[in-house]
């Protein structure tokens, strides 16, 4: 169970691989992959074999924007998060591809809704959760022909940038 006040995506998205039944992570059957680069994506997913769909697969690169909000000297962490809902669909099957598309993109509202409902009770550091604009995009094939969907959000925080001068050298 997710406890801290600040948002911790690895743990959060394992945590929804695990608990939505629909995915049903478990460790002698894996559905939850964290991946750095759209190259270890094709790589995992071309190593999967049909028992483990649908999977739900995390990037774990760190992306974002230092923003000041309003000139107010405020200043925010806004780090890009994204994570693919994957199915397995036949080659050539265009109707299963989009059924795997389509499904995927149903388990992925599963999973904002989560969010959603995190974020409107303050839990797991969802607070700040940027829910007015969280874009999708339909992937696929990649790896052995597999199909779903890409989500991306973010969730601002509040950026540490306070001069030190004992951080620096003088000239």
């Amino acid at each position: 169970m997710i406890t801290a006040n600040t948002f911790d995506f690895i743990t959060y998205m394992y945590d929804c691989a695990s608990r939505l039944k629909d995915i049903g992570h478990i460790e002698s059957n894996p559905k939850f992959f964290r991946i750095s680069g759209l190259n270890q994506l094709d790589e995992v997913l071309g190593s999967l074999s049909e028992i483990n769909f649908p999977a739900l697969l995390v990037h774990d690169n760190t992306e974002g924007t230092i923003a000041d909000q309003s000139i107010s000297n405020n200043y925010l962490d806004s780090p890009y998060y994204v994570f693919y809902v994957i199915e397995h669909a036949d080659v050539g099957n265009y109707q299963a591809q989009q059924e795997a598309k389509t499904n995927c993109k149903a388990l992925g509202l599963k999973i904002l809704s989560r969010m959603l409902r995190d974020k409107i009770h303050t839990h797991n550091g969802l607070t700040f959760l940027q829910f007015t604009n969280i874009p999708y995009q339909s992937i696929g094939p990649v790896g052995d022909n597999c199909f779903g969907v890409m989500f991306s959000f973010t969730v601002p925080d509040t950026a540490n940038l306070t001069y030190n001068t004992d951080d620096w050298r003088e000239n």
